[in-house]
This record gives C-alpha cells, structure tokens and sequence, in this order.
C-alpha cells in the first residue's frame, strides 16, 4: 500500500508579506518621525504686502504638477524681504490660504532659515486684507499647525508599530509553518 506525501504548506508568502510590511514601516518612520516644528519662541514675525504667489509641486519644484493638491505648497513674496515664504499642504486651511490670501501678511518663520536661500515655512500666518468679501481674513495661529502635525505624526507612528507588529507575526507564522512541514515530512514539490 502506497503511503501518500503530507501536503506541504507554502512558507514563503508570509516571509514577503512580512518583509513588505517592514519595509512600508520602515519608510513611515524614516520620513515621518519626528513631527518635527520648531519651538514658537525660536519663530521671527515678518510682514509685507504680498509681491507674487506661486503653487509648485514639491518634488519637481515647478507649477506643472500644481493642480494635483497633494504634495503642494504655496509660495509667496513678501514686498522688504528677499527669498520666498513656504505654505505647505500638509498645514491646515491650506485652501483657504492657496485660494483666498491676498493683501497684506504677518507671517512667523523659523530664524534659522532666514538668508539660507531655501523657501522659509510658514508657522503662523495673519492676512491684513480689505479686499477680502466672502471670507474672512486669513489667521492660522501656531498653536493649530503645530498640533495638526503633531496629531498627524501620533496617526504616521500608529500605523509604522501596527505594520511592525504584522510583520513580526507574518514572520513567526511563516517559521512556525515551515518548522510543522519539517515535521511532517513534507517538502516543496517545485
């Protein structure tokens, strides 16, 4: 009588999900730990009618990718202050201040990027505009960008330790299945 072969079960699908989830988790704490904003007493407050503002996408530094609103900024240029002022998407009311922010602004950017020639961004902003009928005036305290971004960093290290702990447990099935099929005695038939 002919004994047939256990059934052997595939291993390595756990391994290449696990190995996707740590590296998915890797890239989420690499690119977004820590949510990083300056301290409010390290900000300068610096004001001037709007000279130009310009939409450019963030990883071409050109308009062409502008109307896409993900991964945006707005840029302005103050009249008195040389170099561009940085509004990001990632900052709340962002709209509101791509689409309705004229006239006049206070803006609060961070001292150690005055004069490095990069965009400055923006950590309060404060639109003194009498042009402005349908909307109020533009006002986003620190306070509501910093903790936005602290929320937003809270959600980013949530999702990294839950795809840790799925990749650890894809990994410990996979080796608790492949230690079962030794076993047993089965063995891959490919």
């Amino acid at each position: 009588m002919a004994t047939r072969e256990p059934f052997y079960f595939p291993v390595w699908p756990y391994y290449f999900l696990a190995a996707l989830s740590f590296i998915a988790a890797g890239v989420i704490l690499i690119t977004w730990m820590p949510p990083w904003h300056p301290e409010k007493e390290n900000l300068l407050r610096l004001e001037g009618a709007v000279e130009t503002v310009e939409i450019r996408d963030d990883i071409s530094n050109t308009t062409a990718g502008a109307i896409w609103p993900m991964l945006t900024s707005v840029y302005f240029t103050l009249e008195g202050h040389s170099g561009e002022f940085r509004y990001p998407y990632s900052h709340p009311d962002y709209f509101l201040v791509r689409d309705n922010t004229s006239g006049a602004l206070e803006v609060w950017v961070n001292g150690s990027e005055i004069g490095t020639g990069v965009p400055m961004t923006i950590w309060q902003i404060q639109e003194h505009s009498s042009y402005n009928y349908l909307y109020p005036e533009t006002s986003i305290k620190f306070e509501t960008i910093s903790a936005l971004r602290d929320k937003v960093g809270t959600s980013w290290r949530r999702l990294a330790i839950w795809l840790l702990l799925a990749g650890g447990s894809l990994t410990a099935i996979g080796y608790l299945l492949r230690r079962w099929n030794q076993h047993r005695g089965a063995r891959s038939q490919v």
